[in-house]
């Protein structure tokens, strides 16, 4: 389709439309995870990922590949927000976060392997159909993962959540469960919740902006999700202007970042939250600055700081879940942090049309990546420290607290 020169800006709404389809995944998929669980809810998103994937291979006009990539980025997101509450809800409280950090993990093999096999497969189509093609792989384990347990508890499925516990609740070698015991435990479990809901206050995303330190808390969260998705996907949009083999740099931006993870979780178990944070946004914004002075006569130093820039922005979306998740009372906790996703889709959105601006350089998206950074890292100076406190329950205990 020729989408270069005057025709580079419908590559960027094919882009946008599917980090609109993300958004939406985001909300719709949380809904529906909470509805029918989230075993379904996977396995769901899985199908029309594939089928909407392997689809677009075959589209024969932009508006049939602008609602598919839509689909793709749909499901996507579905898939990874059902996927992630259900192995928390596997998860003892004990082994929580390093169970929330291990899974970003993940990712880093997944992008290599996509720049391993768009090395060797060069045809967008067939490149597009290969990688869709893979998560079929994922119904092969339908057998092997079990609805969540705690979605049946709260779903008034006792029954099953007492076959799904006696059958994996026991460790290798151990005795069998006590299901007389297992029983109680689940009606005790149950009865807990019903009590809790009937005296539950009634919260809307509106209570995010209804008291002083809550608006503030909010509308900084707000702007550092929004940039840290808008710098995070724009650091991938734009790596092909970077010196160097676009695959060898793609492949090192994502290898470097599993033992940084390790480093940054350090640093915020031990100096707290704010610090490192601050630290990690404000030198992805001086990053991606220091790139205007070393782009034209440097252009490998360029691609060093590049990497650099995108490793510590990449870490940040890992930072900024643990950090909005203790901001926010227990009340408003996934409010909160669905308020914070919707942002960061809005940066996504914009990402494609700032990366890929016709008739000018790179200077232009770094500018606009360093400074948004540059401010996000001085607003979130203003977030109170979160590291060992008490998890307030109510909108009052936040603003009591000082």
């Amino acid at each position: 389709w020729n989408l270069i020169c005057d025709r580079a800006h419908i590559a960027a709404s094919l882009q946008s439309c599917f980090f609109s389809g993300m958004a939406v995944g985001s909300l719709l998929g949380g809904l529906i995870s909470d509805a029918f669980g989230r075993r379904l809810c996977m396995f769901l998103s899985c199908g029309i990922l594939v089928i909407s994937g392997v689809a677009a291979s075959f589209a024969d006009c932009l508006s049939l590949l602008g609602l598919l990539r839509f689909c793709i980025g749909f499901s996507l997101a579905s898939f990874m927000l059902s996927s992630y509450i259900y192995m928390i809800e596997l998860i003892g409280p004990q082994y929580r976060t390093m169970g929330g950090q291990i899974s970003h993990v993940f990712y880093s093999p997944g992008y290599c392997l996509t720049a391993l096999i768009g090395y060797f497969v060069r045809d967008w189509r067939y490149l597009n159909m290969t990688c869709c093609l893979l998560p079929a792989f994922f119904f092969l384990t339908w057998k092997v993962f079990p609805e969540s347990a705690r979605w049946l508890i709260a779903n008034n499925r006792l029954d099953e959540a007492l076959q799904v516990l006696s059958r994996y609740g026991s460790r290798s070698g151990s005795d069998p469960v006590d299901l007389v015991a297992l029983k109680e435990g689940i009606k005790d479990i149950r009865r807990d919740q019903i009590e809790r809901e009937q005296h539950a206050k009634r919260t809307s995303i509106l209570d995010l902006l209804r008291t002083r330190k809550l608006r503030k808390r909010t509308l900084i969260l707000a702007f550092n999700w929004f940039v840290v998705a808008l710098v995070h996907f724009g650091f991938y949009l734009y790596v092909t202007s970077l010196a160097g083999n676009v695959y060898v740099n793609f492949v090192i931006m994502n290898s470097i970042y599993i033992p940084h993870l390790f480093f940054c979780w350090f640093l915020m178990h031990r100096y707290g939250r704010r610090f490192p944070y601050s630290s990690y946004m404000l030198s992805a914004g001086a990053a991606s600055l220091l790139i205007l002075a070393v782009f034209k006569a440097y252009p490998v130093g360029a691609t060093v700081l590049a990497i650099i820039g995108k490793t510590l922005i990449t870490t940040e979306f890992s930072n900024i879940y643990l950090f909005t998740s203790e901001l926010y009372p227990t009340i408003l906790r996934n409010t909160g942090i669905g308020a914070g996703s919707m942002s960061a889709r809005l940066g996504g959105i914009l990402a494609p049309y700032i990366s890929q601006l016709p008739g000018v350089s790179l200077t232009l998206p770094v500018t606009i990546f360093g400074v948004s950074a540059v401010i996000a890292g001085i607003l979130s100076l203003w977030l109170p420290e979160t590291r060992y406190i008490t998890l307030p329950q109510t909108i009052e205990e936040v603003e009591t607290v000082k």
